[in-house]
């Protein structure tokens, strides 16, 4: 048979995927002027290459559709991190606050004097001595600036719990608020991130 034109060959596999197979042998009959058996036989062979390509394309485009989804849930995942870890520093920075209202609430104003200066990586951290019952306490601040937000010698004022002398506040911003307005101001970098990223997934459908 001389070669068939491709817009002829799918007009025929179109008859054949639509299940008119009498009407596919009547065509390559009349195009051809093939005898029954031997337009038969020409529509058995693009049937079975028909069934060939079903074969190829629908496990194709079962693992484009499981790489699509995989895809889609590793999008989700990250942002859903994004959220886990701003929610995570949000939690801490209200747990600080808290404590430090708890302090406030329970203790009563006094002052403290700056013995020293505790050093890592060049910042600094006050340490304070003040007076409770008549005795003297140490208190060594957690909480380091560069540069230093206090001197030696200076008197600085503190919330102090009278049921637990060692617990205090010094009451300045560096020591009440800084820890707070750093994880909270993460917290809420990293959770609203997450949300845009999210609200973008799902608008575009991933």
């Amino acid at each position: 048979m001389a070669q068939i034109p491709e817009e002829l060959k799918n007009e025929i596999k179109q008859l054949i995927a639509e299940g008119s197979k009498i009407e596919a042998i009547k065509k390559v009959r009349a195009s051809f002027g093939l005898g029954l058996k031997e337009a038969k036989e020409f529509v058995d062979i693009l049937e079975r290459d028909i069934a060939e390509e079903d074969r190829t394309v629908i496990p194709q485009r079962r693992i484009s559709q499981r790489v699509s989804t995989q895809q889609g849930c590793v999008g989700k995942f990250v942002p859903g991190i994004f959220i886990l870890v701003g929610i995570v520093f949000l939690v801490i920075t209200v747990v600080i606050i808290s404590a430090d209202q708890r302090i406030v609430n329970n203790g009563y104003l006094t002052e403290g004097e700056v013995v020293g200066l505790l050093e890592s990586d060049g910042a600094y951290a006050p340490v304070v001595n003040y007076e409770f019952d008549g005795e003297i306490f140490t208190y060594e601040s957690a909480t380091y600036s560069n540069p230093s937000s206090f001197a030696l010698g200076e008197t600085v004022p503190l919330f102090l719990d009278p049921d637990n002398p060692y617990d205090i506040l010094i009451d300045t911003f560096s020591e009440r608020w800084l820890l707070p307005v750093i994880l909270g101001g993460m917290g809420l970098v990293f959770f609203v991130i997450g949300m845009v990223v999210l609200f973008v997934l799902n608008f575009k459908g991933v």
